[in-house]
């Protein structure tokens, strides 16, 4: 004869279930809380995240790849030693990497 709560093979069965209305009204007002503050917080951003998104002024005129480090840039902005251009007062004075043809 088997213990009582027990099964035959020695394991208890699980609890019945629990009908608390209570308990399931309060985590429905929970998500509906959060769910409001969450769409709120949301609308608000968007308001002032959309004066702060200004289209970038565009560059004017074509990009040139430095010399001695291949990085792009406006002309108007690259620096020119001889026939090369380059990003930067430095990489002019240094001149092409080595092994670089001329």
């Amino acid at each position: 004869m088997a213990a009582r709560g027990l099964l035959a093979d020695g394991f208890r069965s699980c609890p019945p279930p629990v009908d608390n209305p209570a308990m399931g009204r309060l985590l429905v007002l929970i998500v509906l809380v959060v769910a409001g503050v969450w769409l709120v917080r949301r609308a608000l951003r968007a308001r002032v995240a959309k004066p702060d998104l200004q289209p970038r002024p565009e560059a004017q005129g074509d990009l040139v790849s430095c010399a001695r480090c291949g990085m792009h840039l406006p002309r108007a902005e690259a620096r020119a030693a001889g026939e090369r251009l380059y990003c930067s007062e430095e990489h002019a004075r240094l001149g092409p990497p080595p092994g670089a043809q001329r």
